[in-house]
């Protein structure tokens, strides 16, 4: 069965795209420049449960949206 986690992701200033976007489980890997830490922390999330994974790059927010 395939994992339907989705999630809010929203990039500030920081980033080469600021802003809000929709992403899902296949996106949040190292190959797209995520770092463990950061991973470990949305991997755990429930539901409408956010974090905040803000690093050197800029400020990165993350919301569960299912």
């Amino acid at each position: 069965m395939q994992d339907t986690k989705r999630f809010k992701a929203t990039w500030g200033e920081g980033y080469y795209n600021p802003g809000s976007k929709e992403i899902t489980l296949a996106d949040i890997t190292e190959e797209n420049g995520w770092d463990d830490w950061a991973i470990e922390k949305v991997m755990s999330l429930e539901v409408q449960e956010a974090c905040d994974c803000s690093d050197y790059s800029g400020i990165l927010f993350v919301q569960r949206i299912a």
